[in-house]
């Protein structure tokens, strides 16, 4: 089940924070269709996503961001997956960050944390154990953040 939570910002704009699944059962339209202006999309609850969820995700999106500015946020990990494989996947939304997921030797823990795409240049940004203080391990291929610098300003 997806979900959603709107908060107006002081600067006009909208944001929507989604949580839960992006499947053959969420009804992107009914979450999305009836916010009006500048639409920021906080994505850090959604679980996961599916075929069907993307599908009806990218027809939703380019409806979305037609003709108002669209910003996309913390994208997680099985959606930035997603749109790796899946062409004009945000269509013409900026997206600003994404969750990525890393990996400490030394204490044996993992975590997805966030990144901004200003970090990212030609692999992730490196980022240290809030425990032991150590450099943490990027635990994907570098290309998995290519989706977060595809469509950068």
């Amino acid at each position: 089940m997806l979900e959603r939570l709107i908060e107006k910002r002081p600067d006009g704009r909208t944001t929507v924070m989604l949580s839960g699944f992006i499947d053959e059962t969420a009804d992107l339209e009914a979450l999305l269709g009836d916010v009006e202006g500048e639409i920021a999309l906080d994505l850090s609850a959604v679980q996961r996503i599916n075929s069907i969820g993307a599908h009806r995700w990218i027809i939703t999106l380019a409806r979305l961001t037609a003709h108002r500015r669209v910003t996309v946020e913390a994208v997680p990990y099985s959606v930035g997956m997603q749109a790796n494989y899946v062409a004009n996947f945000f269509a013409r939304a900026e997206v600003l960050s994404c969750l990525a997921p890393y990996a400490c030797a030394t204490c044996e823990t993992s975590t997805n944390l966030l990144i901004h795409r200003d970090e990212v240049s030609l692999r992730a940004p490196t980022r240290w154990c809030k425990r032991c203080k150590n450099e943490l391990v990027f635990d994907e291929l570098d290309g998995y953040l290519d989706f977060l610098v595809r469509n950068r300003s």
